[in-house]
């Protein structure tokens, strides 16, 4: 493996950055028609929108748009746009290789600046593997659904900010050019993760999954040439055991244990024709099956728990043994993603459905009233947020919203309680 898979470039810089997607209903600004995207940079599915919209009108006078949160931030400058227009952005599913967090579409699609605007992407030492900020870049995703490295980034290791001037609107994302891989390994397959279980095996490997230009390839292997050690170390319990490769390893999580923890693993690299030092790192969380559940003000931590993935694309989260104390939440999807709660009764995808029985009663995402045929089936605010899910294999994510009370002495539920919570279900083995 080669020092310019991390130094030197991560996605194929193929074609002019004035490619983009376009739009028929966007005149773009400039003098540069778009041009046709070529190349044979990294191809993924193109993300889907996972996370509240947020917009502004910005004109010829230039302006600052922001994520909610603010580690997001485009700011166009005077003379950029020809007239005002509604600038957006919306959070999506992240498919670039080595992305950092989420990747984020910006519109009007395919829109291009007279003048580049800056885009900001926030980074923490916790969402990054390596300790270099020279590791760190932005891409944006082709209409050929090609990633490509985008130059000029700045960033400030002391603001914790990555920088690009941007041209153009289209998919965007922050990444790291190399990164540590961790697959749990299961009988006869394995998975992408960073969570394990008690008595489990993960296999870690230095990895890069993008393409570089030839040129630029050549002049990095004869600056640097190939690793020459890796020294792998952890931090935490469990044990590390070799694999055939320098570039790889196997943690073995303890054999059983109750609470969950988290373990670090170190991989510090050295190269053949250069004294830099490379340290990667990967952060794993370690424990059993769980789901934990925030109800009205009150935790509990149910371990009695199971993954129900054979309905095709409906799948069913789970907790607890007791018909008054109980968890079901179906999810209509077959991905990671953001499902707010919806109308079982419906064969719709990206939504999600379910109650939580507490003592005579059962809490609902949804409810009716009897003899309000108009009204119809009324739906809770609230969703559940898949991290991570893989059919049959692995679901971890988060649910929050409020639940309806099913009182059967009541022809029109009132009462609504808060929910939130985590789930962590794999394979029991």
């Amino acid at each position: 493996m080669k020092l310019s898979h991390y130094l030197l470039t991560g996605l194929a810089v193929i074609g002019s950055l004035t490619g983009c997607k376009t739009n028929p209903d966007v005149d773009p600004v400039g003098s540069n028609p778009p041009v046709q995207e070529t190349g044979t940079g990294t191809v993924t599915e193109v993300g889907q929108p996972q996370g509240a919209l947020v917009s502004k009108m910005i004109g010829p006078e230039g302006g600052t748009i922001a994520t909610a949160d603010g580690n997001v931030q485009l700011v166009i400058p005077a003379g950029a746009v020809s007239q005002a227009t509604n600038i957006t952005i919306q959070p999506i599913t992240n498919h670039l290789p080595n992305g950092i967090g989420q990747a984020f579409r910006f519109s009007p699609d395919g829109l291009q600046f007279a003048k580049p605007a800056t885009l900001t992407f926030a980074y923490s030492n916790e969402k990054v593997s390596a300790n270099d900020a020279d590791l760190l870049k932005i891409a944006y995703q082709g209409t050929n659904k090609i990633w490509y490295n985008v130059p000029g980034v700045q960033v400030d290791t002391q603001k914790k900010r990555i920088s690009v001037p941007m041209p153009h609107f289209s998919d965007w994302s922050a990444y790291e050019i190399a990164y540590l891989e961790s697959l749990l390994l299961l009988s006869g397959s394995s998975i992408r993760t960073e969570f394990v279980q008690y008595g489990q095996t993960m296999n870690l490997l230095i990895w890069e999954d993008l393409l570089v230009d030839d040129a630029l390839q050549q002049v990095a292997d004869n600056k640097f040439g190939d690793i020459k050690a890796v020294t792998w170390s952890l931090v935490g319990p469990g044990e590390l055991k070799k694999s055939q490769s320098i570039k790889s390893v196997f943690y073995e999580a303890p054999k059983t244990g109750k609470d969950r923890i988290q373990v670090t693993v170190n991989a510090e690299i050295t190269f053949q024709k250069n004294q830099k030092k490379l340290i990667l790192v990967k952060n794993i969380t370690v424990g059993n099956n769980y789901v934990e559940v925030v109800f009205n003000g009150q935790t509990r931590v149910y371990t009695d728990v199971s993954l129900d993935t054979a309905g095709g694309e409906v799948w069913v989260i789970s907790g607890g043994d007791r018909e008054d104390d109980y968890l079901y939440l179906s999810v209509f999807g077959s991905s990671a993603g953001s499902f707010p709660f919806g109308n079982p009764l419906k064969t719709e995808t990206g939504i999600s459905s379910g109650h939580y029985n507490q003592g005579d009663y059962a809490y609902r995402t949804h409810y009716a009233c009897v003899g309000d045929i108009e009204r119809g089936v009324q739906i809770m605010t609230g969703s559940v947020k898949v991290d991570e899910f893989v059919r049959g294999k692995v679901a971890r994510g988060t649910f929050s919203g409020s639940l309806m009370k099913d009182d059967p002495k009541k022809d029109c539920p009132n009462e609504a309680l808060p929910i939130s919570g985590t789930f962590f279900l794999t394979p029991e083995e």
